[in-house]
Formats: C-alpha cells, structure tokens, sequence
C-alpha cells in the first residue's frame, strides 16, 4: 500500500522579513503586509523579540533595527531594495515591486527611505541595549 500525502503541505518560505516591532508606524506596516494574500509564505521575524539564532547572517541586531531587511533565494537586501524584495514576494504587490526595481527607482526609493529614518519613532529606552537611539 503507497502511503498516502499529508494532508497540510508546508508552506515554502519565499521571504523572511526582519522588522522593528517597537517602532509603532513599522509595526502598523508590517502588520498591513501580512494581512496580504501569499503573506503566509513570508517568515516575519520582529527583532526586538527573537533569539540571536533568528538574526540574519553576518548582521547585529543593532544593525537589523536600524534598517529595514529581507531574505531571500537572491540574499538579504535592505533598505528600499528590502521593500522592493517584499513587494515581489506579495502578489498583490508584485507588478508594482517590479516596476520600481527598474533603474533609477530604487536609487529614488532609496534616498526617500533614508529621509524616513531621520523622522522615523526611535524608542529611546535607557535599560534597553537593542533600541535604537
């Protein structure tokens, strides 16, 4: 007798997002994103709360807070080129993730998103040594 398939297959992982979830606009955000269609198949790590074995290869979690970083088969990208790489990985926001990746987008997505950084909510918690000041 053949055994038989699971019923519930694995999801494959297309992503992993790493996030600020003490920030309350990133978590407004992120919280937007995985309401979306496919956002199943996206691993969403908030870095104020996982493990040190959760944080991406070769990166601090003091680094991973300052700037916004997803994971994909091509690597970890972060800044604009993260959203980019998450916008692809969502159908919903597909089209649009491809477009913007087209030269000199993502070089004008960048700077705005460094503007975003300057003016973003920063927790400035004296006994915490993972926020950002």
């Amino acid at each position: 007798m053949t055994p038989r398939p699971p019923l519930e297959t694995p999801i494959l992982t297309t992503a992993t997002v790493y996030f600020d979830g003490g920030c309350p606009l990133c978590s407004r955000e992120i919280a937007f994103y995985q309401r979306q269609s496919g956002a199943g198949s996206i691993a969403w790590i908030d870095l104020t709360t996982c493990e040190d074995a959760a944080l991406p290869n070769g990166i601090s979690r003091q680094q991973a807070l300052a700037r916004f970083h997803v994971q994909t088969v091509d690597g970890i990208s972060h800044g604009a080129a993260g959203f980019l790489a998450l916008w692809r990985a969502l159908p919903r926001f597909r089209l649009i993730g491809r477009l913007l990746s087209i030269p000199p987008m993502p070089w004008v997505l960048e700077r705005g998103y460094r503007i975003f950084l300057r003016i973003r909510p920063t927790r400035k918690l004296a006994d915490c040594d993972v926020c950002v000041k």
